[in-house]
């Protein structure tokens, strides 16, 4: 009977949801600066690990980039249906 149901998933308030979104823009931003840094850095260039420093800053940059997703989703009025 209940093996169907899927609560909804919570409101959440867009002053609170702007907030956590400028904060997690703040990290991004953060990681795009680690970025060029180790782009533009000789010594780091030189290094045998930048490859995977670079691909861990990325993965980074994607999980906050769907937290971000979701914040807007979750903090979209909802939508009524007639």
């Amino acid at each position: 009977m209940f093996d169907d149901y899927d609560p909804p998933a919570p409101v959440l308030d867009p002053e609170d949801a702007l907030e956590a979104k400028l904060r997690l823009g703040v990290l991004a931003s953060n990681l795009i600066e680690r970025a060029d840094i180790m782009c533009t850095d000789v010594g780091i260039l030189r290094t045998s690990i930048t490859g995977q420093l670079l691909q861990t800053v990325a993965s980074d940059f994607s999980k906050l980039v769907d937290a971000i997703e979701v914040l807007e989703r979750r903090s979209a009025p909802a939508t009524r249906q007639s």
